[in-house]
C-alpha cells in the first residue's frame, strides 16, 4: 500500500470533504490555523475543461489550491487536490495531471460522485459511474501522467449499485491507491441514510484504503462507522462545517462547540485572506455571512439574524470586534 502524503498523530485519519463554494483556500488555511486537528483538508472542484484547446498554467493551479497554501509544506502536504472530470475531458485530465505532478502536489482526488444535475448534464461526476469505458480511459490518462498518491471519491452508483464492484475494482485496477465512498446513489443526492455496509464490502474486496464518508454528524458516528465498517480512515463534510472542533473532540475524546469568540475570530482571518486577494467587499460579505449561516447553528439564533441583515461589511466587521475577546 501507498503511503498517504504526510504521516499523521494517529492512524486513523479525519478528513475535511470538500463542499463546493466553501472549501477554497482561505477557508481551508483558517480552518488549519484555528482547527488544526483535521488530518487533510479537500479544495472545492477543481473543474477540468471540456475544451481540447484549453490551455493550463501553474498560476490556474495555484488560485484553486492557494499560493501560500502551496508555499507552506505543512499546509501543502496536508491539502488534497480534488479534480471534477467530464467524459469529455480525457486529454484535457491528462495534461492537467501532469502540470499537477510537476508541481510536486503530493496528493490528487479524482470526484466520480457529485451529483449535482448541472455536473451530470455535462457528463461529468457521478455520470461516469455509469460510463465505465470513459471512466477507465480518464483514470488511465490521469494515472500515467501523475506521479504521487491519487485517489477517487465516488458514489453506489447512478440509480442503484448494478455497477458497485465493478467500479471499485476498475478503480483500483488502473492504479488508484485510494477510494472514498459516500454510500448513496446518485438519485439519492442527500436524501435517506447512507448504507455503510457497501463501505464493509469495499474494505473487504479491495487491497487499497476505504474512507468512509456519509451521515457522520458526531464523534460517536466518527466511531460506530470505524468499528463497523474496518474502513481507514472518515471524511465529513457538512458536519464539519457546522462545527469544525469535531476532529479535536474525536482526538481528544472532549464534547466542544463552537463558540462565538472562535467563529469571530476565524471569520475575521478568512475576510483577511480575501482582502488579500483584492476580493471586492460586496463578495466578501456574502460569503462571510453564508459562513456565518452555516458554523453559527448551535449559537444564539438572534446574533446570527443581526448579522446576516448587514448592508456592508464594515458594519459586520465591526459586530464581530464586540465579540472577540480583547486581550
Amino acid at each position: 500500500m501507498k503511503s498517504l502524503p504526510r504521516s499523521i498523530d494517529n492512524a486513523f485519519p479525519l478528513i475535511f470533504a470538500p463542499i463546493d463554494g466553501i472549501t477554497d483556500a482561505p477557508f481551508r488555511s483558517a480552518i488549519d490555523k484555528h482547527f488544526p486537528r483535521w488530518d487533510y483538508f479537500f479544495t472545492d472542484f477543481f473543474r477540468v475543461p471540456s475544451n481540447p484547446s484549453a490551455r493550463f498554467s501553474e498560476k490556474i493551479i495555484l488560485g484553486h489550491l492557494g499560493d501560500s497554501v502551496y508555499r507552506n509544506q505543512k499546509l501543502r502536504q496536508k491539502t488534497v487536490l480534488q479534480f471534477l472530470v467530464s467524459a469529455h475531458g480525457k486529454k484535457q485530465s491528462g495534461q492537467l495531471a501532469k502540470l499537477v505532478s510537476d508541481m510536486e502536489i503530493p496528493w490528487l482526488d479524482i470526484n466520480v460522485g457529485c451529483p449535482s444535475k448541472k455536473v451530470f448534464g455535462h457528463q461529468g461526476g457521478a455520470y461516469l459511474l455509469g460510463d465505465l469505458d470513459n471512466l477507465r480511459a480518464i483514470v488511465q490518462e490521469i494515472r500515467k501522467n501523475y506521479l504521487y498518491f491519487l485517489s477517487a471519491k465516488i458514489r453506489l452508483g447512478i440509480n442503484d449499485d448494478a455497477n458497485f464492484t465493478e467500479i471499485i475494482k476498475l478503480l483500483q485496477d488502473e492504479g488508484v491507491d485510494l477510494i472514498t465512498l459516500h454510500p448513496r446513489t446518485r438519485a439519492q443526492f442527500y436524501n435517506g441514510k447512507s448504507n455503510w455496509q457497501y463501505i464493509t464490502q469495499a474494505v473487504q474486496q479491495l487491497n487499497i484504503p476505504v474512507i468512509g464518508n456519509g451521515d457522520v454528524n458526531s464523534t460517536d458516528d466518527i466511531w460506530r462507522m470505524k468499528e463497523e465498517t474496518g474502513c481507514y480512515g472518515v471524511m465529513i463534510g457538512r458536519s464539519a462545517v457546522t462545527n469544525p472542533l469535531l476532529a479535536k473532540n474525536y482526538k481528544e475524546k472532549t464534547d466542544q462547540n463552537l463558540t462565538w469568540p472562535q467563529l469571530s475570530l476565524f471569520l475575521d482571518d478568512v475576510k483577511i485572506a480575501y482582502l488579500e486577494q483584492n476580493v471586492e467587499p460586496w463578495q466578501i460579505l456574502k460569503r462571510l455571512k453564508l459562513l456565518l449561516k452555516l458554523m453559527g447553528t448551535m449559537i444564539d439564533g438572534q446574533q446570527i439574524y443581526q448579522r446576516l441583515t448587514m448592508k456592508n461589511l464594515i458594519a459586520f466587521e465591526n459586530s464581530l470586534k464586540e465579540i472577540i475577546p480583547t486581550t
